[in-house]
């Protein structure tokens, strides 16, 4: 029990949260802006900023606790043998970036988590996804596909940065799933990876791959290679 979790280089992630609170400015400026069109809304500014404010951080934080939740659970039951690195960010090619909430390497399987911390009820129908507010479905963000994405690049950066015969070792045991700690209700159909509700679920799924695929020794080095990457310059 108690797998090794990893922290990655500082460098990368200051580069990647900086251009990303740039993105976040550049969008708070644009809606701000909106409120100099006349007087009344005008007025309204300050407390539209002070809103806009508390709501990114309000969602920052709740998936923060989700991500969080996930992996103090799979740190608590995996093997020693396993590494878990959580919040890893790549730069695939110059300005190019995934963000990946959980990677954990285990001898059956290197597995790229995305962890949606969502209430309600959600709907899947092949990697569109739908939730419920109120009586009502609204189209949401498709957290398959943008985990899909993360996948296909991460294994874009493990080409570049492995040997040629560890790379073809890892590139058909990449699994990408999806996991929902608090959503209590989840239909799921054609969905291009795992979905699960809960993270026992996620858990059962790690441990019941059929095959060892990887030694410990080369676990350890792999997840090395990802928390000891550089960005481009």
């Amino acid at each position: 029990m108690f797998a090794r979790i990893l922290r990655q280089n500082r460098e990368i992630k200051e580069k990647f949260y900086s251009l990303i609170s740039e993105k976040e400015n550049n969008q708070k400026r644009i809606f701000l802006e909106k409120f100099d069109k006349n007087l009344f809304l005008k007025i309204l500014k300050p407390f539209a900023n002070i809103w806009y404010t508390y709501e990114l951080k309000s969602k920052k934080k709740k998936g923060d606790n989700g991500e969080t939740d996930v992996s103090f659970f799979l740190w608590m039951l995996l093997s020693r043998k396993a590494v878990i690195v959580n919040d890893v960010v790549l730069e695939i090619a110059k300005g190019e970036f995934i963000q990946i909430d959980h990677l954990i390497f285990h001898k059956k399987g290197i597995f790229v988590i995305e962890t949606k911390n969502w209430n309600g009820a959600l709907i899947c129908d092949k990697d569109i996804w739908r939730l419920k507010v109120g009586n009502t479905w609204h189209e949401v963000s498709s957290p398959s596909k943008q985990n899909q994405r993360h996948a296909k690049l991460l294994l874009k950066w493990f080409e570049n940065n492995l040997s040629e015969r560890l790379y073809k070792k890892v590139k058909d045991y990449v699994f990408p799933v999806v996991v929902f700690p608090r959503s209590n209700w989840i239909k799921v159909k054609n969905c291009s990876m795992p979905v699960f509700k809960g993270k026992l679920s996620l858990l059962l799924y790690i441990i019941s791959q059929k095959n060892k695929v990887f030694e410990e020794q080369e676990l350890t080095y792999i997840a090395a290679k990802v928390v000891s990457a550089k960005p481009f310059d």
